[in-house]
């Protein structure tokens, strides 16, 4: 879950020209305030509507790169992985974190 939530951070960090992007305000009205530091960490500040500050976190960018390529991927795991067929359709599970298009561990 944590690592799930870190991608999510570092994907809502940058816009599509991978540029940061320093400031935004979430679905609850906090303001999110980033930056990078010279080790390649994304700095998170959350403040609340009044402006008063909520939380700090820390990603390593690095770390989590590394930490995802270590995850393992077994192909063809998943019981209707690549079924395309409209008879089978109704069997393909609905749950589940890229269910039914992959399991991971």
């Amino acid at each position: 879950m944590g690592m799930r939530q870190n991608f999510h951070q570092l994907g809502n960090a940058f816009d599509d020209t991978g540029a940061l992007i320093k400031s935004s305000i979430d679905a609850q009205g906090n303001t999110i305030t980033r930056n990078m530091d010279q080790q390649g960490n994304l700095l998170l500040r959350s403040f609340d509507v009044t402006g008063r500050a909520i939380g700090d976190k820390v990603i390593n960018i690095n770390r989590s790169l590394a930490d995802l390529q270590n995850m393992q991927n077994v192909q063809g795991a998943n019981a209707s992985m690549g079924n395309l067929s409209p008879a089978m359709s109704g069997q393909v599970p609905v749950s589940g974190f890229a269910s039914p298009f992959a399991t991971t561990r």
